[in-house]
């Protein structure tokens, strides 16, 4: 008698316990390798959360995720201006769609390297998979200078690591991300360096894809910096609409097993900006897309034969006959540079035929995918620019240096990025 008291007591425990972690974890994942996971890295403490756009895309989200596999795993950490917190985006069978991972008790600078590398050590510790694909969603500008620094400071990982970052001497050259540090809407605040994001990312799985829902950020010299990190890089060269990505369209292309399935995420950013006969400005669709997707391992080849070109038909003394060459930044400013498109230009650039179809051949290796509304709204001018000749669409941005003073600053700003050693360009000086 007491020894069957004795198992059922252990019978009883045993059940409760399952219950327990049955209620608790209810979309826990359950150690095996999973097919692929993705972290929506939500730079958020900026005017973006003003009219709540990233709660937005989370709902957008939450709208598809229950067609995914069990084998698929969404997470988005989000830095508004609320504590930062790391969920899990996934429908259980009452309905409830986010699991909180982690949450942050005090606030943190979600553009600092090492945050972003302590919240990916999380998700590649808890969430072991095939593969890998990081979204970075903020504000964006290409290879630019970061407005602010980012202070150095130990948030919890080893010290060497916080020293590698604090003692890096490549200076603050190209960003992604705006956090203000007051849980406000101000964009006045710290931006991560290009380069500094790729030593974040190093170490890790190499990511099947590195994708920007941010301005301006599919630029060759951002491309270069980051082709070791990322099989694929998506973006847009241009400003990309208020609403960023569809990502009710876009999640169940990012989990495609087929091996196009970076090809088939610019689809799907693109279909969902173009699938409404009426324009409207509020829904999206009337701001025009720009989209493309890089294949890193070109990367080098792109570089060596735009090298060679650069270095037959390029001078110091670039012509300034480039008003009519596809770019992408609408004003004149000492600030922003004009952003050409890669593939326009270097059409302008170069006069053979032949030395032309070779380029052009590499390139659309390199550039497999690249889509475009022939129009998309710019929010600088207040207005729409045009893509007069979608034929010379390249999708990725690239710098061209020119002579005089109001040049300098933005070409002292290239010479510092790692493309413009091997970009074919003469030396600094102009």
């Amino acid at each position: 008698m007491k020894r069957s008291s004795h198992l059922y007591i252990q019978f009883v425990v045993v059940l409760v316990t399952s219950m327990m972690l049955s209620s608790c974890n209810w979309f826990e994942h359950d150690g095996r390798n999973a097919h692929r996971t993705v972290l929506v890295y939500m730079m958020a403490e900026n005017s973006l959360s003003y009219s709540d756009l990233q709660e937005d895309d989370i709902r957008e989200m939450e709208e598809c995720i229950g067609s995914l596999s069990d084998d698929d795993h969404v997470l988005v950490y989000v830095d508004d201006e609320d504590l930062p917190r790391l969920m899990e985006i996934r429908a259980d069978k009452k309905g409830r769609t986010r699991k909180i991972i982690q949450e942050w008790a005090d606030d943190v600078n979600s553009c600092d390297p090492v945050v972003l590398r302590q919240v990916l050590k999380t998700v590649f510790d808890k969430y072991p998979s095939q593969g890998y694909g990081l979204i970075l969603w903020s504000h964006g500008s290409a290879w630019l200078p970061a407005t602010k620094a980012i202070p150095r400071r130990n948030i919890g990982v080893e010290d060497n690591e916080s020293k590698a970052f604090s003692e890096s001497e490549t200076p603050c050259q190209r960003s992604i991300g705006i956090d203000n540090d007051h849980n406000t809407y101000s964009n006045n605040g710290y931006k991560m360096d290009i380069a500094e994001l790729a030593q974040a990312l190093a170490g890790f799985p190499k990511l099947d894809f590195l994708m920007f829902d941010a301005c301006f950020m599919q630029s060759v010299e951002v491309a270069y910096e980051l082709r070791h990190e990322a099989e694929y890089i998506i973006s847009s060269p241009a400003e990309i609409p208020n609403p960023g990505a569809p990502y009710n369209l876009l999640i169940p292309a990012m989990m495609s097993k087929k091996t196009t399935f970076a090809e088939e995420m610019v689809q799907a950013y693109y279909d969902g900006y173009v699938g409404s006969d009426v324009p409207s400005i509020s829904s999206g669709v009337g701001y025009g897309v720009l989209l493309s997707v890089i294949d890193c391992s070109r990367m080098d080849e792109l570089q060596r034969v735009t090298e060679q070109m650069v270095a037959k038909y390029g001078s110091k003394y670039v012509d300034r006959g480039l008003d009519d060459v596809l770019h992408y930044y609408p004003l004149s400013s000492s600030n922003f540079p004009e952003f050409f498109d890669m593939k326009a230009y270097m059409h302008h650039l170069i006069s053979s035929a032949d030395d032309w179809t070779a380029w052009l051949a590499v390139y659309e290796q390199a550039v497999p995918k690249r889509l475009c509304t022939n129009f998309w709204f710019s929010s600088y001018i207040g207005g729409y620019l045009y893509v007069d000749d979608v034929d010379e669409y390249g999708g990725v941005s690239m710098y061209v240096p020119e002579p005089g003073n109001y040049f300098k600053t933005k070409n002292e700003w290239f010479c510092n990025t790692s493309w413009y050693p091997v970009s074919g360009w003469p030396q600094c000086g102009w």
